[in-house]
């Protein structure tokens, strides 16, 4: 164990990663990463002002004016060598034993004083327990040592570069390690404490933060995790692409190769008849041609020689014949079609470019902007709507609250409401309200109603992802994906569930990009294509009651309203507890069916606080803060709340003349 520990010291904590040898002179960057001093010189000197890009994470840093020898020496990399090459440590295995070190008996060492640096057999170790001197020092086993006990025993004390003694003290106005000399004469006036005790001290400090950079790094993990998924994905729909367009260019080569062929053969067939046309009307021309000519012959060879009684005698029928031959060649003319003189291949497309690449095929590469919620084509616009601030989701922190709007009425009609159990506000400043018993989700913004998306299911909660797709609960174990016009776009399946009677109800989104919903008491944390991350209540350990919503802030925390226990629970973002707060009851900071729970940007959590006809903020520790909203302000049961790009207050209520509310803080 201790052979590979030192191992493990050697490779993670003494080879510096520049040149790849045991640490020289080692120097901590202000990114907390330890190069040799002489590699960052060499480094330093190409660089053309006075900052340093660290080798590893790449960031961009800069040096004090002393330039790399004004870094911090990593003191904790020099102990470590200290401690791997130092002779005289436990043995590392059973051929490396050794003896003990304090007694001449010859005995094998079984145990090692840390603060001695020694190896004892068992009788002296006993000894070395009681005496006074050395009662309070560090005996361990050697099956039980590491190196880290020994660089701990080792002697770290440091020493006053002005007058030679031991630092013992932290001067705090001067953030300097000094002697006792130095405190009485530089920094006689100033608030020092002991090394040991400002040293406990900044540890606090650092195991406070601790959890933070956990929490940092576990969402740069998944981040980085989902990063990796994304790039294994583009590879495969790249790839699909690619085998999409040799497809489309094989089926289109091996199309026009069969028109090629088709073409030549229709040419070839008109071309075969119109040639047997031709040599039929050649064979009649000739044929005429012999018969004129004998004619002709006939004729000139009578008139030149013939004797009168010889024409007498044949003129007649050869006038006759004649005649019967004109009016032959007449009736029976020969035609031959021209048309082949006027054949030609004709095209639409001139030069093949444009009209190719339409013919062949469009990349579409990610989906369309998402346009306004009232160009849904469910949704009757009346007007178009207004344009909405930089989004500030922070409630004014000092201002009192002033209904703005009220929207709606009870019934079933266009824009009312029966049950509005939740309101969701998009980027676009745009309001979603769930209609439960009217099945329906009603898109309006702080002026008007702009339609209706009918559902065919009770609609409990929705969430909006950064594409504009719209997630929405209630339909069994299931969360209907609705795109940027309200249409069905695909079902995410919840599997793992417990109580089979309960629908989906709660949801949010975090700034993973992943789907927190709740069915009864469960909370399932989900990725984006629906793959079960972990749950936060398990068949073993029921967390909750069997009625939850959830939200998220900006550290990915999960905030779970639990209205039958009348308590608001946080986790982390792996799914650790974190905190709770509330209780039943009507005091400050009390709840009595928190229906809802939203969070500003400033992580601050507000609470829908049912029953007591409230809507309370709570700080980021749970700390309540004030209560926003009461009966005063015209609430009755609220059920839905969420805060508008620009600050204002959105809450949906059980009132029979304006279940949807909007109210500002001036």
């Amino acid at each position: 164990m201790a052979a590979g520990l030192v191992s493990e010291i050697n490779e993670e904590f003494l080879v510096c990663q520049i040149c790849y040898n045991d640490f020289d002179r080692p120097k901590i960057l202000p990114c907390l990463h330890t190069f040799c001093q002489s590699c960052l010189e060499k480094l330093f000197t190409t660089q053309a002002d006075r900052n340093l890009s660290c080798p590893t994470c790449r960031q961009d840093l800069c040096l004090p004016a002393r330039g790399v020898q004004g870094l911090k020496d990593n003191f904790l990399v020099s102990k470590l060598r200290d401690v791997v090459t130092k002779p005289g440590r436990p043995p590392a295995n059973a051929q490396d034993a050794t003896i003990c070190r304090v007694c001449s008996t010859g005995t094998g060492a079984t145990f090692y004083c840390v603060d001695c640096q020694e190896h004892l057999c068992p009788v002296c170790t006993d000894a070395h327990r009681r005496l006074k001197l050395t009662r309070a020092h560090n005996v361990v086993s050697t099956d039980n040592f590491s190196p880290v006990m020994a660089a701990r025993g080792d002697d770290n004390t440091s020493m006053c570069t002005r007058h030679g003694e031991i630092n013992k003290f932290h001067c705090d106005t001067c953030h300097l390690v000094i002697c006792l000399h130095c405190v009485v004469t530089a920094h006689k006036d100033h608030r020092y404490v002991e090394i040991e005790e400002v040293a406990e001290r900044e540890k606090k400090n650092v195991r406070r933060l601790l959890p933070v950079a956990r929490g940092i790094a576990f969402l740069q993990q998944a981040k980085l995790n989902e990063m990796h998924s994304l790039k294994q994905k583009w590879d495969a729909r790249v790839d699909q692409t690619v085998s999409t367009v040799e497809a489309r260019a094989k089926l289109m080569i091996d199309a026009i190769q069969e028109l090629k062929l088709a073409k030549i053969s229709h040419i070839q067939t008109l071309y075969a008849a119109s040639k047997k046309e031709l040599a039929s009307a050649v064979q009649a021309a000739e044929e005429n041609l012999s018969s004129a000519k004998t004619f002709v012959h006939f004729a000139e060879n009578m008139d030149g020689n013939g004797t009168p009684m010889e024409i007498l005698t044949q003129a007649r029928d050869l006038t006759g014949r004649l005649q019967r031959y004109i009016d032959d060649d007449n009736k029976g003319k020969i035609e031959v079609s021209t048309s082949l003189m006027d054949m030609q291949f004709c095209s639409t497309v001139r030069d093949g470019g444009d009209e190719l690449d339409r013919l062949f095929g469009s990349l579409s590469i990610g989906a369309p902007m998402p346009e306004p919620w009232p160009t849904v084509p469910t949704i009757q616009a009346s007007e178009t709507p207004k344009t909405v601030a930089k989004p500030s989701r922070t409630l004014n922190p000092t201002g009192t609250a002033r209904l703005s709007t009220a929207l709606g009425k009870r019934g079933s009609g266009d824009g009312e409401f029966d049950w509005a159990a939740s309101v969701f506000v998009n980027t676009e400043g745009f309001i979603i309200a769930t209609d439960v018993r009217n099945k329906r989700l009603q898109v309006m913004d702080e002026e008007n109603l702009y339609g209706t998306i009918n559902l065919g299911f009770e609609p409990w909660d929705v969430a909006c992802r950064d594409n504009g797709d719209l997630l929405v609960t209630g339909d069994g174990h299931s969360i209907h994906v609705l795109d940027t016009q309200g249409k069905e776009k695909d079902t995410i399946n919840v599997e793992g569930f417990r109580e089979k009677d309960k629908p989906s109800r709660g949801i949010a989104v975090d700034r993973l990009g992943r789907i927190i919903v709740t069915i009864g008491w469960q909370v399932f944390v989900l990725q984006a294509d629906g793959t079960p991350v972990h749950t936060l209540a398990s068949s073993s350990h029921q967390l909750f009651g069997n009625q939850l919503r959830v939200t998220t802030n900006s550290e990915s925390q999960v905030i779970v309203s639990d209205w039958r226990n009348d308590i608001i629970k946080v986790f982390g973002p792996n799914g650790e507890f974190v905190y709770e707060f509330g209780l039943y009851g009507s005091g400050d900071g009390y709840f009595d069916y928190p229906t809802s729970v939203h969070t500003d940007d400033h992580n601050n959590t507000i609470v829908a606080d049912s029953k007591n006809h409230r809507v309370s903020q709570f700080s980021k520790d749970g700390t309540f803060v004030r209560h926003l909203l009461s009966r005063d302000n015209g609430l009755w049961h609220p059920q839905g709340v969420a805060i508008t790009p620009d600050g204002k207050l959105v809450v949906s209520d059980r009132s029979e003349n304006s279940c949807v509310k909007i109210y500002t803080f001036d």
